[in-house]
C-alpha cells in the first residue's frame, strides 16, 4: 500500500502549516485579542540615510544628530556616536537625553511622518491597545488622530517608585499606547532606551518581579503579540519577548532582518514569522475590511451605551435598545452584538470598557435573582472599576417602580447613582433616552 502521506509534497505541507497560523492570527483578530508591538522599523516612511532607506525613526534622528555635531563618520547606534573621537569637547550622554527630550517638544513632522502601513493598521480600531519600543511619539500621534481624547499613554521608564502599570483588565481594552522603553519627554539620563545600557537596564527590570509591571504581563499572557518591525539582534529579541511573555510563545514576528539563530529559536516556540511587516498589515486590514460585517458584529468597540440585564427582562432592554437607536445613539446589546464562538465575557468586558455610557436594568427580577449567579452582576463590577478611573458620570441605571437596591443586593457602586424609573406596564422610555441623548452630547 503506498503511504498515503507521500502525496502531499513538502511544499504543500508548508502550505497547510502556514495556512492555519494565518487562521489563527485572524481568528484572534476577529475576537479583538491582538495586541500589536511596534518595533523600530515600522515607524516612519521610508527615508533615505547614508546608511540606506530606513523606516527606523531612531535611526533618522542619530544621522541628524551625527550631522549637526560635525562628525566625519556616520554612527550606527547612538551608543557608536557617544564613543567617536570627533565629538565636540563637553559632549556626554546628558546632552542626547536632554536634546530629543527638547526635540519632540516641538513639531517633527516635516522629518517624521508615520509609516503609512501603521497608519492604516490602527485606523481599523481593531487594535485598541498598542505597545511601542521606541522613545519616540510617532505611535501614540497615529493612535491619538484615531481615538481622539480616550487616548490613554502610560510610560514604563524603568522607576520602580513612579511605574506605569494597567489597574484592571478592562484596561488593556481601552484605547492606549504603552510606551515599553520609556518616551523622550524625560531628559533624565536612563529615563528612556537610547544606549546599549539603558536597553540592558529596562530588560532587567522588566525581568525583576518588584521592578516590572505585573498587571500588564499577566494580561498579555493570553493575549497574541503581533511584533511589527522590531529587527532586534537574537540576543535583544529574546530578551524582549521573554519580557513580556515568559516562556510562551509569542504570536507573530514580523521583521525584515531575523537573524538564522533567531529564527530557529521562534520556530521552535511555535511562533510564526514572517519576513515583511507592511504585507502582513496589508493582508490583515483586507480581511478585516472584506469581513467588516463580520468583525464589527462581533464586539461593539466606541459604542454609546451599553446595557446590562437580567434575562428575565429581555422585553425592557429590547425597548430600551429601539428607543435609544431611534435617537441616534450606538447600542450594545448582547443579543445583538454576540455571536457563535465568541469569548463572550472578554468581548463583555472590552465593550463595558470602549462604550461612554452603562445603563442596568434594575428590576424585580434581579430582586428574585439575588442569590444566584448572573454575568449581569459581573458587569456591574467591571462598569465599577471603569466608572473609578473615568472621573465622571458613567453608570445611568434604570430602575423598575418600586424597586429596593437593599433587597436586590445591589453593591454600593451602583446604587450611590442617581436611578431613573420605569413602569413596566406602561413602558415608554422615549424621555429616558432623550436624557442619555443629552448626556451624551455634552460629552462632545
Amino acid at each position: 500500500m503506498d503511504n498515503i502521506f507521500e502525496k502531499i509534497a513538502n511544499n504543500g505541507i508548508a502550505g497547510i502549516a502556514m495556512q492555519q497560523q494565518w487562521n489563527e492570527l485572524k481568528l484572534a483578530v476577529a475576537n479583538h485579542n491582538v495586541i500589536p508591538v511596534v518595533g523600530p522599523n515600522m515607524q516612519i516612511a521610508p527615508v533615505s540615510t547614508p546608511l540606506g532607506v530606513t523606516c527606523n525613526a531612531q535611526k533618522v534622528l542619530l544621522n541628524e544628530l551625527a550631522k549637526y555635531l560635525g562628525l566625519s563618520n556616520t554612527p550606527t547606534s547612538f551608543s557608536e556616536l557617544l564613543y567617536d573621537n570627533t565629538l565636540p569637547r563637553g559632549y556626554d550622554q546628558r546632552c542626547i537625553y536632554a536634546q530629543l527630550t527638547q526635540l519632540f517638544q516641538g513639531d517633527t513632522s516635516t522629518l517624521l511622518q508615520p509609516h503609512p502601513a501603521l497608519v492604516k493598521l490602527l485606523n481599523t480600531k481593531h487594535f485598541p491597545f498598542v505597545i511601542t519600543t521606541c522613545f519616540t511619539p510617532l505611535v501614540e500621534n497615529v493612535m491619538r488622530e484615531v481615538w481622539g481624547d480616550k487616548l490613554r499613554v502610560r510610560i514604563f521608564n524603568n522607576d520602580p517608585k513612579n511605574l506605569d502599570d494597567l489597574v484592571s483588565e478592562t484596561d488593556i481594552d481601552s484605547p492606549t499606547v504603552y510606551y515599553m522603553f520609556g518616551k523622550a519627554a524625560n531628559p533624565r539620563t536612563g529615563s528612556f532606551v537610547v544606549t546599549d545600557g539603558d536597553m540592558l537596564s529596562f530588560c532587567s527590570s522588566w525581568l525583576d518581579e518588584i521592578r516590572r509591571p505585573r498587571n500588564l504581563i499577566n494580561m498579555l499572557q493570553d493575549r497574541y503579540l503581533l511584533m511589527l518591525g522590531t529587527d532586534y539582534s537574537d540576543w535583544l529579541c529574546r530578551f524582549v519577548l521573554h519580557s513580556m511573555k515568559p516562556n510562551k510563545r509569542t504570536g507573530m514576528l514580523a521583521g525584515t532582518a531575523n537573524e538564522d539563530k533567531l529564527l530557529h529559536f521562534l520556530r521552535r516556540m511555535d511562533n510564526f514569522i514572517q519576513e515583511d511587516p507592511e504585507q502582513v498589515i496589508n493582508q490583515l486590514c483586507e480581511q478585516i475590511e472584506s469581513e467588516s460585517d463580520q468583525l464589527h458584529a462581533s464586539t461593539a468597540l466606541n459604542m454609546d451605551v451599553f446595557i446590562s440585564y437580567s434575562r428575565r427582562d429581555s422585553d425592557v432592554a429590547e425597548a430600551l435598545y429601539k428607543a435609544l437607536t431611534k435617537h441616534g445613539l450606538t447600542v450594545w446589546l448582547d443579543k445583538q452584538a454576540l455571536k457563535p464562538g465568541n469569548d463572550f465575557m472578554r468581548e463583555i468586558k472590552r465593550s463595558i470598557a470602549s462604550a461612554k455610557f452603562f445603563i442596568p436594568i434594575l428590576s424585580h427580577s434581579v430582586i428574585a435573582e439575588r442569590n444566584e449567579s448572573h454575568p449581569y452582576r459581573i458587569e456591574w463590577e467591571v462598569a465599577a472599576t471603569h466608572n473609578l478611573s473615568l472621573g465622571r458620570d458613567f453608570i445611568i441605571p434604570l430602575a423598575e417602580e418600586g424597586f429596593d437596591f437593599y433587597s436586590a443586593s445591589v453593591p454600593e457602586s451602583l446604587n450611590k447613582h442617581n436611578a431613573s424609573i420605569y413602569n413596566k406596564n406602561a413602558l415608554n422610555l422615549d424621555a429616558f433616552a432623550e436624557t442619555v441623548k443629552t448626556m451624551l452630547d455634552e460629552l462632545k
